[in-house]
């Protein structure tokens, strides 16, 4: 059976060097969150939301990212199993795979799972994060593992809430995901794996605050990269201007703190502009200009969250909730094109 492997800095799947190209599925608004989507899954819903990766619509889309609280004791494991069973399957039917975040705002601690999790203990939490990694080792649906949601922006505290990171929680998150990628891969040495994304500057407070190497629990290092105030400032510019959110300045730190960059492929997991706020036009505009920056920074992969609009609240998609296209639609099925149309309109 062949899986997706990584060869240098690239992805490769069957010996051929592959530049991923997704969508994040994440909750409608009347799934309400992460646990009700997968408790109350839908196979139909689904169904006709991956159909937009069919012929004609987003086509050369080749992988989905989506998330799970996996230890969620509100739901039985082998329904769980059951509901992800038919999302791969779905997927599989348009020649797509799928990239899964285990933890998508859990972070057990050394008691219980409490809340809306369904109150289990620790224990049978790490059991089911297990167990479930154990059931799908051999899927080739699957092309990676993601330990948890931009994990560096909270750790739970004893009370059980979250708090904002900051480098003093670090040193504490850090060597449990190495504990957790060293378990899954005793586990699970077919599929690739790693912790999840978070933006550049929060990446860079990661190996300043611990003397864990990122290299040891990450096969490819995903970034969240979204222009929170950035209005219609070209993603170079945005990006090269600020230091902290720098792709480059960041390369530059993990290089000097010992990463091999020729070995570490990077991905940008999630990126999009609300319509809200900026509007159509701008959305677009983003993502057009990013690509070209990612072909500089030598990115291998781009996903744009997300395919459609997560709250009715909050347009992200390039889809609406009632399967309109929006403007950055059309650029995202053939962004291919769009560069090397506009990389000739500046004369390069």
């Amino acid at each position: 059976m062949i899986y997706w492997t990584k060869t240098g800095h690239y992805f490769s799947f069957d010996g051929t060097n592959t530049f991923l190209k997704g969508v994040n599925i994440c909750p409608t608004p009347t799934d309400r969150g992460w646990d009700t989507m997968w408790i109350n899954y839908d196979s139909v819903a689904i169904g006709e939301k991956l159909a937009y990766l069919g012929t004609d619509y987003l086509s050369d889309v080749n992988v989905i990212r989506t998330m799970m609280d996996v230890p969620n004791g509100s739901i039985e494991p082998q329904r769980l199993y059951d509901n992800f069973d038919d999302f791969l399957e779905k997927a599989k039917g348009y020649g797509v795979y799928v990239i899964l975040n285990l933890l998508a705002w859990t972070l057990p601690d050394t008691t219980s799972v409490t809340g809306s999790k369904g109150n289990i203990s620790a224990t049978e939490a790490w059991d089911r994060i297990y167990h479930f990694i154990d059931r799908f080792k051999n899927d080739n649906r699957i092309l990676a593992w993601q330990l948890r949601n931009e994990w560096m922006n909270a750790v739970q505290s004893d009370a059980g809430g979250f708090s904002l990171i900051t480098a003093n929680h670090v040193d504490k998150i850090t060597p449990w995901l190495k504990s957790l990628y060293d378990n899954i891969k005793a586990i699970d040495s077919n599929h690739l794996v790693s912790t999840g994304g978070n933006t550049p500057e929060l990446w860079q407070k990661a190996a300043l605050a611990t003397n864990e190497a990122i290299s040891d629990y990450n096969d490819f290092i995903e970034l969240h990269v979204y222009p929170s105030g950035a209005g219609t400032k070209p993603p170079r510019q945005y990006m090269q201007s600020t230091r902290s959110i720098s792709i480059p300045y960041l390369k530059q730190y993990l290089f000097n703190k010992g990463l091999n960059l020729a070995d570490m492929p990077f991905t940008i997991g999630e990126t999009g502009l609300e319509t809200i706020s900026n509007g159509e036009a701008e959305q677009y505009k983003w993502g057009s200009e990013l690509v070209k920056y990612m072909s500089w920074e030598d990115i291998q992969g781009l996903f744009w969250w997300s395919l459609q609009d997560q709250k009715s609240s909050i347009k992200f998609g390039l889809l609406d909730n009632n399967g309109n296209k929006r403007e950055v639609y059309n650029w995202y099925k053939n962004w291919q094109i769009n560069l090397v149309r506009e990389e000739q309109a500046d004369g390069k």
